[in-house]
């Protein structure tokens, strides 16, 4: 894959919090027809990185390309004509209560495209046919299972037709089962239908199903990176801690009031100050 041309380039990408660093100068790219599954701990940078990969968050340093155009210093304008190329599916699937699960997937076609309604149903049936989903046009999301629902936000990431999906923690709260068909619709689109997929997880079976190629995140930098079978092998033990979900190793399972002030993922307020501010709430 690394042969293909390069759809995400990410340069010496930091963004810090007042005095905590939460990503910390990353580099990496990422190629057509790849799966990138991006993985860590919570905590580590994932959902704040891939914030900055789509635009929403500003860096404080560092450069984003997307099909070679810097994102970084773009209007929202600017942004929003890059977006209609490439599809996002949110942890939650993020549908709207008040619209049928069609309206929902229509939403991008209504808001991006001059289709007429005729085309816009044909459209939301096809990628709803896509996902499994015929005949569900009609119902509510809260007519349907959390399953459904993140199928139906899938449907709508796939409306245009994007040659980049971005996903985050999509098989958060499913099932084994329900796991593994969000998998299979990953896989298909990436090898039959070409496109580049960048997959948020902390779901290692999952993670391990659909990715070409691994970047694990730590303390706001790349421990590791590389295809499935050598982030298995890899010898950095937090990575193996990780992947293998073990209970003892170098990331630490609890911490002590001084540890937690000290640890680079967070930054911990003093304790006499955290007393004040719960008694002065207190009526």
């Amino acid at each position: 894959m690394l042969n293909t041309p390069v759809v995400v380039e990410v340069t010496n990408l930091t963004r810090t919090f007042g005095s905590r660093t939460v990503i910390d100068n990353l580099s990496f790219t990422i190629h057509r027809g790849e799966t990138l599954v991006i993985m860590g701990g919570s905590g580590c940078g994932k959902s704040t990185l891939l914030r900055h990969i789509i635009g929403v968050m500003k860096p404080t340093a560092g450069s984003v390309k997307i099909f070679g155009e810097e994102i970084t210093t773009m209007n929202d304008r600017q942004i929003e004509e890059i977006r209609r190329r490439f599809g996002m599916l949110f942890q939650s699937g993020a549908l709207l209560a008040s619209l049928t699960v069609g309206e929902n997937v229509a939403l991008p076609l209504l808001q991006h495209t001059d289709l007429t309604i005729d085309e816009v149903d044909e459209t939301v049936t096809q990628k709803l046919q896509m996902v499994g989903l015929s005949g569900f046009n009609e119902l509510k999301p809260s007519e349907i299972s959390g399953g459904m629902r993140k199928r139906v936000g899938l449907a709508r990431a796939l409306a245009l037709d994007p040659e980049l999906l971005f996903s985050d923690e999509p098989t958060s709260g499913l099932d084994p089962i329900m796991t593994a068909v969000v998998d299979k619709l990953t896989l298909e689109l990436t090898k039959d239908e070409g496109m580049t997929a960048v997959v948020v997880t902390h779901d290692m079976t999952s993670a391990f199903r659909i990715a070409t190629r691994m970047i694990m995140l730590g303390r706001g930098k790349i421990l590791a990176q590389g295809t499935p079978e050598e982030i298995r092998t890899h010898p950095d033990p937090e990575v193996q801690q990780f992947i293998n979900g073990e209970a003892d190793g170098p990331m630490p399972l609890n911490l002590s009031q001084d540890d937690h002030e000290h640890h680079p993922h967070v930054k911990a307020r003093p304790l006499v100050s955290a007393r004040r501010r719960f008694h002065h709430k207190m009526p």
